[in-house]
């Protein structure tokens, strides 16, 4: 894997982050709008953690490259696999924050995976996911957040990983999530490592 195919799901997180800006022309982000749902707080939530499911899958080979989740290998990764591997290689990965500027918040949305279940929001996502009929208010603006911090950071640990450099982080910064792990600046670098490596 290389610099350029891991800003593919870089770039496609903008993407996420973009309509996700958009949907504030509708409905305000604000703590007493988390439980509103919508069908684009749906494909939102649904888009993300699909995406969190191929960017895991890609970090778990790159932290190990006899893991079963080769080309050739186990074709669908559970959450309960690659929590168990990032757990061995990475554990600093369950305490990453991220920053929210307008609600002015810091949430950790991997720190309540435990080794039975993964976070709330992702059992939300399945939910809505199984059993939409029934289920389609857990597609709500809480988990929509959580989902997209929570892949911001699987993208930011993939980039570090790949490029094996200290403070690594991509170029084109988010708009509305952000965390201390991501240069502010062109030709500065990040204030913090991400938790998990250590600097050189």
């Amino acid at each position: 894997m290389n610099k350029s195919k891991v800003m593919h799901h870089w770039r496609f997180f903008l993407s996420l982050e973009k309509d996700f800006i958009n949907l504030q022309n509708y409905i305000e982000v604000d703590e007493q709008n988390f439980n509103t749902f919508s069908l684009e707080l749906a494909k939102l939530l649904q888009t993300a953690c699909a995406e969190i499911e191929s960017v895991l899958r890609l970090l778990c080979r790159q932290l190990d490259s006899e893991s079963p989740f080769a080309d050739s290998g186990d074709k669908f990764g559970e959450m309960k696999k690659y929590k168990k591997l990032i757990n061995r290689h990475l554990n600093g990965f369950f305490y990453a924050e991220v920053s929210l500027p307008h609600l002015e918040q810091v949430i950790k949305p991997w720190a309540n995976w435990s080794n039975t279940s993964p976070p709330d929001w992702w059992d939300s996502y399945n939910s809505v996911k199984h059993h939409r009929h029934s289920e389609f208010h857990q597609a709500n603006l809480r988990n929509v957040i959580y989902a997209l911090s929570g892949l911001m950071l699987c993208n930011l640990y993939l980039y570090r990983k790949v490029l094996g450099e200290p403070y690594a982080t991509p170029n084109k910064i988010p708009e509305y999530f952000d965390c201390e792990y991501i240069a502010k600046r062109m030709a500065c670098r990040a204030d913090f490592e991400l938790p998990g490596f250590e600097a050189k």
